[in-house]
């Protein structure tokens, strides 16, 4: 439903999605792409579960560079 980028997780550039009808509760999952002998891998790096039933958690992402270290 929404997607967004940015360098969380050491240098590498992150990917994240949000799906908030996921496990009726939403989720938020991190990923990283990557290739290998022309073969896409994307591995997840972490995945942030919604709490309440219905609550439409990933249903809008931003990404912002709050400590400003580019």
């Amino acid at each position: 439903m929404s997607v967004t980028s940015g360098v969380f997780f050491g240098n590498k550039t992150s990917f994240v999605g949000g799906a908030p009808r996921s496990n009726g509760t939403g989720q938020v999952v991190f990923f990283t792409k990557s290739e290998e002998k022309h073969e896409v891998i994307f591995e997840v790096q972490l995945i942030l579960n919604g709490e309440q039933f219905a609550s439409s958690f990933g249903y809008s992402l931003t990404s912002l560079d709050v400590n400003s270290d580019g």
